[in-house]
């Protein structure tokens, strides 16, 4: 966990469009092309991401990509509640 210190110092630290980034969350779903999420996640930096109804390997490449264009970490919200493929990829 950040200290109150290093907590302000990575908010200093972030370009404008980082910083607007964090309070947006985006819900993706089976009816986005991976181009357009692309251009979602690297124009927008959200702040979270809400699966909707995704294969695993859809959402790890969802998460690769948030991790790759955004320097905070990214909260990830999964819809397990509605079948398959719904699940957030998990770090073992």
């Amino acid at each position: 966990m950040l200290t109150e210190k290093q907590l302000q110092e990575l908010v200093d630290s972030l370009p404008l469009d980082e910083l607007v980034g964090q309070v947006i969350n985006y819900e993706f779903g089976s009816r986005h092309k991976k181009e357009k999420i692309e251009e979602i996640v690297r124009t927008t930096k959200p702040g979270s991401v809400y699966y909707g109804n995704l294969p695993d390997d859809f959402c790890e490449w969802i998460r690769d990509l948030q991790d790759e264009a955004c320097s905070v970490p990214t909260m990830y919200v999964a819809d397990v509640e509605h079948g398959p493929g719904c699940g957030a990829p998990v770090e073992e």
